[in-house]
């Protein structure tokens, strides 16, 4: 990448990113299907080859025209690739098939598992993407109109938390950050830290320091130690229209007791207001994987299975889906609100590797919020061992949804384009339960 300081040109509306012209062509899409994975419309756009990422839930994967698609990769053989096994930072042109490189990043861990890929965060009206490299606990910001990346904080302290959040204008970045401390009977023996800082809009450098806004020590439930039994931050998000609220999560493997330490999701204002409670997670409910809907106005999540909704100033959850059979993990959301795609998890294992107990099918679904009719776009499968979710991501105009499938010990990301009949599907009485 080239390194600048010259001022970046700003977008219109009308203008698309210039990512075709600024950043190398590197590989094509395959073609092909993926054993074990099957829907309509179905479009392979990791290269042959090689190991994708995760699309990360409440991270921006799509450019607003729904033409370019974000994602990490390590790649297989390909000419010219000397540094093989380092995670590749690329955009998916769907309009030409052709995939390019936005960054590469040096990787020192071992086989690529969930852990080491590196996810992104977008904001094409700002024309730039943050990424957090882990083997340095560093946080870089490429512009995506002249090809420039910078390395613009370095924690030296502590670790990193994934995945980095940029807000809309790309003038703002939040994170977390992980530090140790004194362990003991209730705590876990290290606190994270919310953080935010502002981006020069032209030349996009550092504005001051790293301001800190909230610290959380990470808890054992019921004062017993371990990995599934303990609350710890995570998921720290801007809010799209207010920069000044950043949202967080309070994730924990054990059902909640009612309490409103064992409560999910809080906001925190970059002011430093306190923190607040956005809805109170009742005893033995999950509220999983948050985001903000492209307004601001919403917080959307999984409550339990169901697709659930929650204003930024909190009130009563809006139950937008229940009863749904799969049960929903993961969501995401048109920028219109009014088209969800989720994953819902099979019982069993998966078709490619049936011998293996961590593979498991999924299916990916799109839910239509005026019509309450669902439709089932593909069934594939995840792998517990290095690869365990989908993560659907629905573009902004609700048309395409991009998910992660697995095909034995690798993984590739698929873009799924939904045509009018599937726009218009209703479920059947099998598929669709109680859908509200």
């Amino acid at each position: 990448m080239v390194f600048s300081c010259g001022c970046a040109p700003s977008l219109s509306a009308a203008d698309t990113l210039p990512i075709d012209t600024v950043f190398p062509v590197v590989a094509e899409f395959p073609g092909g299907t993926i054993e074990g994975t099957e829907g309509d419309s179905l479009v392979i756009v990791t290269p042959a080859g090689w190991t994708a990422g995760v699309l990360y839930p409440h991270c921006r994967s799509w450019s607003e025209d729904g033409r370019w698609l974000f994602f990490s990769a390590i790649p297989g053989t390909l000419p010219g690739n000397e540094a093989r096994g380092d995670i590749w930072i690329l955009a998916a042109d769907l309009d030409t098939r052709k995939i390019h490189q936005i960054a590469t990043i040096p990787n020192k861990a071992a086989f690529p598992n969930k852990q080491i890929f590196n996810q992104v965060d977008v904001t094409p009206e700002g024309g730039r993407l943050v990424y957090f490299q882990r083997n340095e606990n560093t946080i870089h910001v490429v512009d995506l109109r002249t090809g420039d990346e910078r390395c613009v904080f370095a924690e030296k302290n502590g670790s990193l938390g994934e995945p980095p959040s940029i807000s809309p204008s790309g003038n703002r970045i939040a994170w977390f950050s992980r530090f140790m401390e004194p362990p003991g009977p209730r705590f876990g023996g290290y606190a994270s830290t919310v953080f935010y800082m502002d981006l020069d809009p032209d030349l996009g450098v550092p504005v001051g320091s790293p301001e800190a806004v909230y610290r959380f020590s990470t808890m054992h439930v019921s004062g017993q130690p371990g990995f599934r039994n303990h609350v710890s931050l995570s998921h720290v998000q801007l809010n799209p229209a207010d920069y000044d609220v950043i949202a967080y999560c309070r994730g924990s493997y054990a059902p909640a007791d009612g309490s409103v330490a064992l409560s999910r999701m809080w906001t925190v204002d970059a002011s430093g207001a306190p923190q607040r409670l956005l809805a109170r997670t009742e005893a033995g409910r999950f509220h999983t994987h948050e985001l903000w809907s492209d307004d601001g106005e919403w917080m959307y999540f999984i409550d339990t299975g169901d697709l659930a909704r929650i204003h930024r100033d909190g009130g009563e959850i809006e139950t937008l889906a229940t009863g749904l059979k799969p049960a929903a993990l993961h969501l995401s959301m048109s920028r219109d609100k009014t088209r969800i795609a989720y994953d819902a998890r099979l019982p069993g294992r998966g078709p490619s590797s049936p011998a293996d107990p961590a593979d498991y099918p999924v299916e990916i679904w799109s839910f239509d919020t005026r019509k309450n009719a669902a439709h089932r776009v593909a069934i594939t499968h995840n792998n517990e061992r290095f690869h365990s979710h989908a993560h659907p991501k629905i573009s902004p105009d609700g048309s395409k949804i991009a998910f992660t499938a697995v095909e034995g010990s690798r993984s590739a990301v698929i873009v799924a384009e939904l045509g009018p009949a599937e726009m218009q599907a209703a479920p059947s009485k099998a598929e669709a339960t109680d859908l509200r």
